[in-house]
């Protein structure tokens, strides 16, 4: 039986989509060599699969909510989680220890600013997957607010049948991670706020340490 959408509407443009998880595979072959493991060149691998799979399962615009499909996106949110907090901890790490690379100021803040991003796109997709259940599931559905609250689904009237796509909620992630507090967005259920929460967190974590390292080295 067809999956029919709600009332027409059409699944999001894969291209944004395609644009940061090709550049979420590809961060951990950009590190500096001090920062450089297998650990994350594996999960880099894993995740390319995924990604690969998930289009091949849901090919043209992203519109199916079949559980395979919704399964091999889970996996690989839960790769980019697992692959972020890695880099992130990896990073603290790297600090309090006073490692090697960690003495010159211009490879610090280059693999810094690399995990930052790496934290951005995780929760980017984090949260594209986790509001509504997902950009399949939303498609079919009346359009409106479910985890994240954005402002034009409080004004239908203008923006008629209007849907969050994957640059939405980059920008929720990418606002949350430098404001620590997401910009123009009402966060509604609890399992955003504990995302948002532990992406602001993360955030002033790698920030604070890495800047202040950095600093430090320059003075």
């Amino acid at each position: 039986m067809e999956d029919v959408t709600f009332d027409g509407a059409e699944g999001e443009r894969r291209g944004p989509v395609v644009v940061a998880g090709v550049l979420t595979v590809g961060l951990p072959f950009i590190m500096p060599e001090f920062f450089r493991n297998d650990t994350g060149m594996g999960l880099a691998g894993l995740q390319l699969v995924l990604l690969i799979a998930m289009f091949v399962l849901d090919p043209g615009r992203i519109d199916r909510r079949s559980r395979p499909v919704h399964l091999v996106r889970l996996a690989l949110v839960a790769s980019l989680a697992v692959g972020a907090a890695v880099s992130a901890m990896r990073m603290v790490w790297l600090i309090v220890e006073r490692r090697r690379g960690t003495s010159s100021a211009r490879d610090l803040l280059w693999a810094g600013g690399l995990v930052w991003v790496h934290l951005v796109l995780a929760f980017a997709f984090l949260l594209w997957e986790m509001d509504g259940g997902g950009p399949g599931e939303r498609v079919h559905r009346a359009p409106g607010p479910a985890d994240l609250g954005f402002p034009q689904q409080d004004d239908p009237q203008r923006w008629p049948g209007w849907r969050p796509v994957f640059v939405d909620y980059l920008h929720v992630a990418a606002t949350g991670a430098i404001s620590f507090s997401p910009a123009d967005v009402v966060v509604l259920s609890h399992r955003a706020k504990a995302a948002t929460f532990l992406l602001s967190a993360s955030s002033l974590a790698i920030l604070g340490l890495v800047v202040a390292s950095a600093v430090n080295l320059l003075s």
